[in-house]
C-alpha cells in the first residue's frame, strides 16, 4: 500500500485525463461493488472503469482493465478498518479474493483511493497506473 499526504485532489475521477495514459473509459465488467465492500458503507463513493487502448504485454489479445475507486468515510474508525481490509484481506482462494484482492491503494484524509483489477498478471501495470493516478490528482 502506498500512502501519500499533503496533496490536493481532484473533485471527481472524471476530471482525470486517462487518454494521456493510453486508456479509455469502458463499462464495468469486473468490479462487483457489493462483493468487495463487504460490510463497509462509505458516505460517498465513485468508480471509473478504464481499459488500455493497446493490448497488454502479458496477454497479447487482451486489454488492461482497471477500476479507479474513491471512497470517503464518516469516521476515522471506518476509514482505518477499510484500509486494513484492503491491506490484509481476510479471505483467500475464493470468489471474493479473485474479485477484490488485487488492489493498490493510497490515502488522503478520510478518503481511500485505489486501483483494482481481477487479472493477477496485470499487477505490474496496475502499480504503474497507481503512480499515474496519484500524479493526476496533484495540482
Amino acid at each position: 500500500m502506498l500512502i501519500f499526504t499533503s496533496l490536493s485532489y481532484a473533485e471527481t475521477l472524471g476530471e482525470i485525463d486517462i487518454d494521456v495514459w493510453g486508456y479509455e473509459d469502458t463499462e464495468n465488467k469486473t468490479y462487483r461493488e457489493n462483493t468487495c465492500l463487504i460490510g463497509f458503507a462509505p458516505k460517498k463513493q465513485e468508480y471509473r472503469y478504464i481499459k488500455s487502448i493497446n493490448n497488454s504485454q502479458e496477454i497479447p489479445d487482451a486489454k488492461y482493465r482497471f477500476t479507479l475507486v474513491k471512497e470517503e468515510y464518516a469516521s476515522k474508525d471506518e476509514f482505518n478498518k477499510r484500509l486494513e481490509f484492503i491491506k490484509n484481506p481476510p479471505h483467500s482462494n475464493s470468489l471474493v479474493s479473485k474479485m477484490c484482492n488485487i488492489r493498490e491503494a493510497f490515502v488522503e484524509g478520510d478518503v481511500v483511493y485505489f486501483v483494482h483489477t481481477d487479472v493477477g498478471v496485470f499487477t505490474t501495470e496496475m502499480k504503474h497506473i497507481v503512480v499515474l493516478f496519484h500524479q493526476s490528482l496533484q495540482p
